[in-house]
């Protein structure tokens, strides 16, 4: 079993949730956040929160944080989700029961950002 997810934590992804044009920046060096409202993630700007929604592999879509990683073009180094009122991480092993899906039916995955990132190798737009 994976542990509780941090307080403070849950406090992000509830603001995140309630106000999906915001993201949260994670300072690399301090651990400290900052809150902004911007129309796009940067590109080479180190780690977000940012909401979107997960889409299952039998398409149920689910209210997400993820943890972005913008100096590698987008990867997603964790995904929280949210049911009931409360929040998973998506690598918690009760994840299946939490969600009421079958293991098989959430993964592989898909997500959508709720604010683009500029540069998304998973999801290039097209120009």
């Amino acid at each position: 079993m994976m542990p509780a997810i941090d307080s403070e934590l849950i406090k992000y992804f509830n603001l995140l949730a309630d106000s999906p044009s915001f993201a949260i920046r994670i300072d690399a060096k301090t651990h400290k956040s900052t809150l902004s409202n911007p129309t796009q993630i940067p590109d080479s700007d180190g780690e977000y929160l940012v909401h979107g929604i997960t889409v299952t592999a039998c398409g149920t879509e689910i209210v997400s944080v993820f943890m972005v990683n913008t100096n590698s073009g987008g990867t997603i180094q964790a995904v929280y989700w949210r049911a009931h009122a409360r929040w998973i991480d998506s690598q918690d092993e009760r994840v299946s029961t939490f969600l009421n899906i079958e293991r098989d039916d959430i993964f592989p995955f898909d997500w959508k950002f709720s604010i683009p990132l500029e540069n998304d190798i998973f999801h290039p737009t097209a120009g």
